[in-house]
């Protein structure tokens, strides 16, 4: 961690965990401090965000919320994968070498498979309790929510230096 700024680092790993950087002071709390408590205040943002923007029956919600809960459970794990990947790059960064680089790239993919296989297993497991479009909106929704947290993600992780 020593090659990159350890600022820098936290900050991707905060928005691996979930959440806006401007949420957490990072010269007071370690980078796994940080990711706690962005988890805990994320996690009821989401739920948040969901229920504003997806009008949901009692029934529905019933049904919905417990599946939403273990989904996001899955997919902590599959941060924490991203976390350990930029904690791994930092590590190396100042001498990335081809192999590490290509161990680093597969292993990025690996995450990403998991990150679309948990999508699809639960967006099996949606349909069975929403209707069509309130289905489709759910996973627009978190689709947008995970494209801004990559988004400050890729913000703060510098790309691999030219050989």
């Amino acid at each position: 961690m020593r090659s990159l700024p350890l600022r820098l680092l936290a900050f991707a790993a905060i928005a691996a965990a979930g959440a806006p950087i401007a949420t957490v002071q990072a010269e007071e709390m370690s980078i796994d401090q940080q990711i706690q408590f962005v988890r805990s205040l994320t996690a009821a943002e989401r739920q948040a965000t969901l229920a504003r923007t997806v009008a949901l029956t009692d029934e529905e919600s019933q049904q919905f919320w417990p599946l939403y809960r273990q989904y996001r459970q899955e997919v902590a794990s599959i941060e924490d994968k991203t976390v350990a990947l930029i904690r791994d790059y930092a590590d190396n960064y100042s001498q990335l070498s081809p192999d590490k680089a290509k161990e680093l790239t597969e292993s990025w993919l690996d995450i990403e498979k998991k990150r679309l296989a948990a999508k699809q297993k639960y967006m099996k497991k949606y349909e069975k309790v929403l209707p069509g479009l309130k289905l489709a909106r759910v996973m627009q929704v978190e689709n947008r929510m995970d494209l801004l947290i990559q988004l400050q993600i890729v913000k703060g992780v510098p790309l691999v230096k030219p050989s």
